[in-house]
């Protein structure tokens, strides 16, 4: 029992340290234009988006999977890596 609730503990705490350590490190804000790639497929890196206002084409190969809007989001770590 003392295993498992040392694990649950844990967890937010390494998400933390995870994130960094400086508040400006950990959450920016980016503006993107019309046509812009926010991520390429096969991109390496640990970010997440939050979409404030617009729209976002989900694409993969080429071929449109969806859209994402005011209020998504959508995160990019590398074992999402294709």
């Amino acid at each position: 029992m003392r295993i498992l609730i040392d694990w649950v503990l844990d967890i937010p705490f390494r998400m933390t340290s995870r994130a960094g350590t400086r508040p400006d490190e950990r959450l920016q804000r980016a503006h993107f234009e019309p046509g812009d790639e926010v991520i390429r497929q096969g991109d390496e890196g640990e970010t997440a988006y939050v979409i404030t206002s617009g729209r976002v084409e989900v694409l993969q190969d080429g071929k449109k999977l969806g859209e994402l809007g005011d209020g998504d989001s959508f995160v990019k770590s590398p074992s999402s890596a294709s």
